[in-house]
């Protein structure tokens, strides 16, 4: 397959070194292409390698980047994607699919850009794996691997396509495909959106002005009961909203 990967973070590259790995056609899109070594290196959490492979272009020129690709895959923050998506919709033509890697977060409403020249999102519910750069541009460790990916696209693909779509995500990220039955699965997904906002709050709820921090808070290690708390409200507001629009089906939006 003819892969364009955007997005140079954790994710984008330990998708850019296992397809390149498996032999596709990968296509790294990035502002820093200066940084990026043509052969990605895989490992593990013992710092063994697992994969391998020599990135096909690196570039800064999104034309070049996004022609002729079978899957443009956003592994983009949220706040991101909307400029990428104005950027990128003079060179899309109807049918172009974009992968988003996860699909949570309003990207059905940041990409509306691309959406309006006849582009299908291709959403993901999670990320297909944990991973951490070791190099920018060089090496990345896969920290360990989900059991099974779930995705949706939108506007919704008749059925003999969306199989497809999950066929060839299964040959890319190696894992069993499970098709959700709408993109609101993904779009409710309450994962890093009130994982993140419950701690968050947990830290800063009682911050006032002119009080200072001495180090780094940290994060998943300083998680406590009044986060988890928090974290179980916000994910029954969640459940709340998916049980009055009872109409559709949204058995998917898990914790």
């Amino acid at each position: 397959m003819r892969i364009c990967i955007v997005g140079g973070g954790n994710i984008g590259t330990l998708l850019v070194g296992e397809a390149a790995a498996d032999g596709h056609d990968v296509t790294m899109y990035t502002s820093r292409p200066d940084s990026w070594h043509n052969h990605i290196v895989v490992k593990d959490i013992q710092g063994l390698i697992i994969a391998e492979g020599d990135i096909y272009t690196i570039t800064d020129d999104m034309s070049l980047a996004l022609k002729n690709q079978d899957y443009i895959c956003v592994t983009l923050p949220s706040i991101a994607q909307k400029s990428f998506a104005d950027k990128a919709a003079a060179y899309v033509k109807p049918g172009t699919r974009f992968v988003m890697i996860p699909g949570y977060g309003g990207t059905e409403f940041l990409m509306q850009s691309v959406l309006k020249q006849g582009a299908v999102l291709i959403g993901f519910e999670r990320v297909q794996a944990i991973a951490r750069l070791i190099r920018y541009g060089q090496s990345v460790c896969m920290r360990g691997r989900k059991n099974e990916i779930q995705l949706a696209s939108y506007p919704q693909c008749p059925e003999d396509e969306i199989k497809t779509i999950a066929n060839d995500m299964e040959v890319l990220f190696h894992l069993p495909v499970k098709i959700m039955p709408n993109y609101l699965n993904i779009t409710f997904t309450p994962s890093n959106p009130v994982l993140h906002t419950s701690r968050l709050y947990s830290m800063f709820k009682d911050y006032q002005e002119g009080v200072y921090y001495p180090s780094h808070l940290p994060f998943y290690d300083g998680w406590t009961d009044f986060s988890s708390k928090v974290l179980f409200r916000l994910d029954d507001e969640v459940q709340l909203l998916c049980s009055t629009l009872n109409h559709l089906d949204l058995d998917g939006v898990n914790l």
